[in-house]
């Protein structure tokens, strides 16, 4: 599907930002476990994997932030383990999806109200829930790890996503027909709530705080109406339609990114993992601002498939290519 025609900025991160998904957490973990059950050459990887990533971030050579891995592994057991690997590679860098897409999501409306035609990502995208607090002598910082297990929700996602697989193949649409599908219901549920918004106050209310739950449900119009500075109805049902109608509003990178993932599962392969639910947010989320990818093999095959790689300068690496892996992340920082 060739809609987009914004241009993304060059962005790189300094030192790089390494991604590892879940399962690679998992691997980690259980290959420094003493109760292991892992085979010895899974341990023997995995081992080296997380010995190296360690190195290089204790050198501030690079950076592994974590994000939505930590509802993931929480529902199973050795959830202390799987946070100390966490927080020993992350060092605390914490990103927040919510955070990312409104903030994608108010810098394409500013582009559609200039009239610009290039996107940029910035540092401060990334930066979430890291509290620094000064003493005399000791300054310290604080993380949050506030994510918990979101199973029953995951488990609702999970039965849709097998839903909407089985409808696909039934009617026999097209990786473009269901991308498209996604943008639409998008659009749906963002009417939805504006009119419940009209419908509980009378009229297209906007002046709404982070603490509302209306804020989050009505993003896209609040910024609107703060940018073009209006809270006329009908200028905004105008502004509305012509963003909906144009290429920005299918340029917004986390929303291409998890349409893409969602279409291509949803057209490819004859199964859905609940797995799937997981990486969709995480990857869509951090992926614009990576340097290095370390994934599942389905996840990397659909990211390189759809040439997110070579749009982003990221470099993905599926799980079964670990050792290779290694040996660039070994050799990128030799002096």
């Amino acid at each position: 599907m060739s809609i987009k025609t914004i241009k993304y900025k060059d962005y790189s991160h300094n030192p790089p930002i390494v991604w590892v998904d879940t399962n690679i957490v998992i691997g980690m973990r259980d290959a420094l476990s003493n109760n292991s059950r892992q085979n010895p050459d899974d341990k023997l990887k995995f081992t080296k994997l997380y010995r190296v990533l360690k190195d290089k971030v204790d050198k501030d050579e690079i950076i592994c932030p974590f994000s939505g891995q930590r509802t993931e592994y929480s529902d199973g057991d050795h959830l202390e383990e799987s946070d100390d690997i966490l927080l020993r590679l992350s060092k605390g860098f914490q990103v927040s999806r919510w955070q990312i897409r409104h903030i994608q999501v108010k810098r394409i409306l500013e582009c559609f109200l200039k009239k610009e035609d290039e996107f940029y990502f910035s540092d401060s995208d990334l930066v979430y829930r890291e509290q620094k607090v000064e003493d005399a002598e000791y300054p310290f910082k604080i993380v949050i790890l506030n994510e918990k297990s979101k199973k029953q929700n995951r488990d609702l996602l999970f039965v849709d996503l097998e839903r909407r697989k089985k409808e696909v193949k039934d009617l026999g649409m097209t990786y473009d027909q269901v991308y498209k599908s996604e943008y639409d219901a998008a659009i749906s549920v963002l009417q939805k709530s504006i009119r419940n918004v009209i419908k509980k106050h009378g009229y297209l209310k906007t002046d709404f705080t982070l603490n509302n739950d209306e804020y989050h449900h009505l993003y896209t119009v609040v910024e609107l109406s703060k940018l073009a500075d209006t809270s006329d109805e009908k200028i905004l049902f105008g502004l509305l339609r012509n963003f909906f109608t144009s290429s920005y509003f299918y340029s917004i990178p986390i929303d291409r990114i998890s349409s893409a993932i969602i279409s291509h599962i949803m057209t490819e392969g004859n199964i859905v993992s609940k797995n799937d639910i997981g990486d969709i947010d995480n990857l869509s989320s951090i992926l614009p601002y990576t340097s290095y990818i370390l994934t599942e093999n389905r996840m990397a095959h659909i990211l390189k498939t759809r040439k997110f790689d070579s749009e982003f300068s990221v470099n993905i690496f599926r799980i079964n290519e670990i050792d290779n892996f290694i040996e660039i992340l070994e050799s990128k920082f030799v002096e």
